[in-house]
């Protein structure tokens, strides 16, 4: 959904401010039902590991999702026909940041567990660690929407992804499988927002800068 053009730049932030913050009260509310049920489905223990584990990843999630979000709309912003070279190149540069986060937040696990006097915490520190990387490429295509200024489409997305982390996280621990159903969830829903995004906003991925395009327009000439 590309932005009006046809409105003021008043009235499309104004409209930009109510999808977005539209789309924060259902993440929280939804993030609060999820609360309540898992409380409830897994008791105070269980539930207190899950707290453990995703207190764990948004402390790094927080710090790359933000970074990223506000680095690709800040470049984007600045000449949306480059939105296609920004994304590549900062998908890019996520799959490497983001891909050693994850590794170094797997591979620190068993410390984390230790301080938390709790070794059964490993395995679901380990699993939880692929949202570290997940987040950090889906924060790439929210920071894009963003600098385009397509706000309806970037609440939309984060509309969806809260109402799927909630479904399956509480799905999944519902069906037996507790914590690992819990956890599980969180990354598959992660997995899905990323698809999703990605088919959303693949028509401008691999756009080519317009400086570029008209050079390759120009025939070459050989000189004899």
């Amino acid at each position: 959904m590309a932005p009006d053009d046809s409105a003021g730049p008043v009235q499309r932030a104004g409209r930009g401010f109510a999808y977005l913050l539209g789309a924060k009260v259902f993440f929280l509310l939804t993030g609060y039902g999820v609360i309540v049920t898992l409380s409830w489905l897994l008791g105070p223990v269980l539930y207190g590991v899950y707290g453990l584990v995703l207190g764990a990843i948004q402390v790094s999630d927080n710090v790359i999702v933000t970074s990223t979000v506000q680095g690709v709309s800040r470049y984007t912003s600045e000449d949306t026909g480059r939105s296609g070279p920004v994304k590549v190149a900062a998908l890019r540069m996520q799959a490497l940041l983001g891909g050693g986060a994850a590794a170094l937040f797997a591979l620190a696990a068993p410390l984390i567990a230790s301080f938390e006097r709790d070794p059964s915490l490993t395995p679901y520190l380990r699993l939880a660690a692929v949202v570290v990387l997940l987040y950090a490429l889906y924060s790439v295509f929210v920071g894009s929407l963003n600098g385009e200024r397509r706000f309806a489409l970037q609440a939309g997305i984060d509309v969806l992804y809260a109402a799927l982390r909630a479904g399956l996280v509480v799905a999944l621990a519902a069906a037996g499988l507790a914590v690992w159903g819990a956890i599980s969830g969180f990354v598959a829903a992660s997995m899905i927002i990323l698809v999703v995004a990605f088919f959303w906003v693949r028509e401008r991925i691999w756009r080519r800068d317009p400086t570029e395009r008209a050079a390759a327009s120009v025939p070459s000439r050989s000189v004899s």
